[in-house]
C-alpha cells in the first residue's frame, strides 16, 4: 500500500464514522487517529500525507463524515485547493488543522465554508469536543484564533466574535455560546458538554446578563 495513503477500516458496518486525516507529519496522523479511535473504536480512518494521496482517498470512498486537513502538505494547493474541495465535496465538513496566524486567510476560508480551525497544539479532549461539535453540524474556532481574526473585515459569526467586551465570559460559557449559535437546545448542549441541563440554564442566564440582552433570540442576534 502507498505509504502516503492508508485506510483503516475495522469492518463494523457502513454506519461507522469515516474521517480523513490529511497531514504530511506521520506523528500528527498517528496521534489524531488514536484520538479518534478512543472516541469511537468503530471509526474508519483514511490517512493522506500529500495532495495526490488525498485525491485517492476521495476517489476510493463515496462517503466521508469529516476531513481534518493540513494546508501545507506537499502536492496540495493551500487555500485555493481548500476552496476547490468545498465546491466539489460540500457534504464533507473540513476542519483545517494548522498553526497559521494569517487572520485574513482564516476569515476567507471561514467565509468560504470551512467548519473551523483545529490547532495542532490543542489539548486532546478539546480536540474531541471540537470534532463532536463539527460532526453535529457546528463550527469550531478556538479563542486564540478568534482573537487573531477579530476586527478583520468579513469575519463570520462565530461564538465570541463580538464587538463588546467579553472579559466576564468564562471558558465554559464560550463553549455554550458556540453551541447556542448552532440553535441547539439546553438539553442537547448539556449532553454535548457532559454537564447538567440546570447548569446550562445557569450559564445561559449569565450570558444574557453579560451581553445586556433579555432572551436567547436577542443574544443570537448579537452574535450575528
Amino acid at each position: 500500500m502507498n505509504a502516503a495513503l492508508e485506510v483503516r477500516q475495522p469492518g463494523t458496518g457502513g454506519s461507522a464514522t469515516a474521517v480523513i486525516i490529511a497531514d504530511d507529519h506521520d506523528l500528527v496522523r498517528i496521534g489524531m487517529a488514536q484520538l479518534l479511535a478512543v472516541r469511537d473504536p468503530s471509526v474508519t480512518i483514511g490517512e493522506a500525507a500529500d495532495g495526490p494521496a488525498l485525491e485517492a482517498l476521495l476517489d476510493a470512498r463515496r462517503h466521508w463524515d469529516l476531513m481534518l486537513l493540513d494546508l501545507s502538505m506537499p502536492g496540495f494547493g493551500g487555500e485555493q485547493a481548500v476552496r476547490d474541495l468545498l465546491v466539489r465535496f460540500p457534504e464533507i465538513p473540513i476542519l483545517v488543522v494548522s498553526g497559521t496566524s494569517d487572520a485574513a486567510m482564516m476569515v476567507r476560508l471561514l467565509d468560504a465554508g470551512v467548519a473551523g480551525f483545529l490547532p495542532k497544539s490543542l489539548d486532546g479532549q478539546l480536540m474531541l469536543k471540537a470534532i463532536d461539535l463539527v460532526l453535529a453540524g457546528g463550527r469550531y474556532v478556538p479563542p486564540d484564533v478568534l482573537r487573531a481574526i477579530r476586527g478583520v473585515q468579513g469575519t463570520v459569526p462565530v461564538a465570541g466574535d463580538l464587538q463588546t467586551d467579553t472579559t466576564e465570559v468564562t471558558p465554559r460559557q464560550r463553549e455554550i455560546l458556540a453551541l447556542l449559535t448552532q440553535g441547539l437546545p439546553n438539553k442537547v448542549i448539556a449532553a454535548r458538554l457532559g454537564i447538567a441541563e440546570a447548569t446550562v440554564k445557569m450559564h445561559v442566564t449569565a450570558l444574557l446578563r453579560a451581553y445586556g440582552v433579555q432572551s436567547r433570540s436577542e443574544l443570537l442576534v448579537r452574535l450575528r
